[in-house]
C-alpha cells in the first residue's frame, strides 16, 4: 500500500508545481488526478487546495471546482501597489538593521546582474533579481512584512511577464536595484524606502504601457 504524503507536504508540492507553471493560469485541478500525482488521499489534496485559495494562488467555484488563478492586469497592479508599501518597509529596516556582511551580500550580487542585463539574459536577471530582494528581505528582519510580500510576490507570478521583452527595461531595473543597493549601504533608510517605492512604481507604469500597446 502506498504511504499517504503529509497534507502539508502535499500543499508544499502543490504550491511549487502551480508557481513553477506545470498548472498553468486557469487550468482545471481535478481531485483524481492529484491524488494520483501526489500519492495521497482526497483529503489532503482538499486541505492543500484550500490553503492555495487562501494564498490567493486558486481559485474555488460552485459547480466549477477549483483552477489556477488568473491575474487580470489591474489585479496584478494592485498587488504591485501593496508590495511597493510593504518592500518600502522592508528596505527602510535593512538600511537600519544590515551587518556589513549582509551589506557585502548584496553588493555581491550586482555585478552578476548587470551582466546578466547586457547580456539580454532575462530568465538570468529576473532570478538575481529575486535573489536580491530576498537578501533585503533577510537583512530586515521583519517577519510580518517579509511573509505577506511572499504570498503578494507568488500572486504575481501568475501574470504573464512581457516586461523583459521590452528593450533597455532590463537596463533601466539594474540601475534601480542598484539604487536600492546603495542606499542600504549607506544606512539611509528613507532612501531605501523611496528607492524601492520608484523602482515598483516603473513596474506598473510598464504594465500600463503594456496594456496599451495591445489594445491600440
Amino acid at each position: 500500500m502506498a504511504r499517504t504524503q503529509p497534507a502539508e507536504s502535499v500543499t508544499n508540492r502543490l504550491r511549487q508545481d502551480v508557481l513553477r507553471g506545470d498548472f498553468e493560469p486557469g487550468t482545471r485541478l481535478i481531485e483524481a488526478q492529484l491524488t494520483e500525482r501526489y500519492g495521497t488521499g482526497r483529503d489532503a489534496i482538499r486541505a492543500a487546495i484550500l490553503e492555495l485559495d487562501k494564498e490567493g494562488l486558486i481559485t474555488r467555484e460552485a459547480n466549477r471546482g477549483a483552477t489556477v488563478r488568473e491575474l487580470t492586469l489591474e489585479e496584478a497592479i494592485s498587488i504591485y501597489e501593496a508590495r511597493a508599501a510593504l518592500e518600502g518597509l522592508l528596505a527602510q529596516r535593512a538600511a537600519e538593521r544590515a551587518s556589513e556582511a549582509d551589506r557585502d551580500a548584496l553588493r555581491a550580487l550586482l555585478p552578476e546582474m548587470r551582466q546578466a542585463a547586457h547580456a539580454g539574459d532575462a530568465s538570468g536577471f529576473d532570478a538575481l533579481g529575486r535573489a536580491l530582494h530576498d537578501q533585503v528581505r533577510r537583512c530586515a528582519r521583519h517577519a510580518v512584512a517579509s511573509g505577506l510580500v511572499e504570498t503578494l510576490r507568488n500572486q504575481s507570478r501568475h501574470h504573464p511577464d512581457r516586461l523583459a521583452s521590452v528593450p533597455g527595461r532590463a537596463q533601466q531595473s539594474f540601475i534601480e536595484h542598484e539604487a536600492i543597493v546603495e542606499a542600504i549601504a549607506r544606512g539611509a533608510g528613507p532612501d531605501a524606502r523611496r528607492a524601492v517605492e520608484r523602482h515598483i512604481e516603473s513596474i506598473i507604469t510598464s504594465l500600463r504601457a503594456d496594456r496599451d500597446n495591445i489594445t491600440r
